[in-house]
């Protein structure tokens, strides 16, 4: 999404070119924050 080239281990070349044809035709950009349980960066202390 950033036009930063996929791994290649990501995915088959013909899907990535079908996302990158796709989310760059999309008109609204959203960015998208993850909170620390998604990214692991909380303390696991309870």
């Amino acid at each position: 999404s950033e036009d930063k080239p996929v791994p290649a281990e990501f995915s088959k070349p013909e899907v990535i070119k079908i996302l990158k044809a796709y989310y760059g035709a999309l008109e609204e950009k959203v960015e998208i924050k993850l909170h620390g349980a998604a990214t692991g960066d909380v303390d696991n202390k309870k």
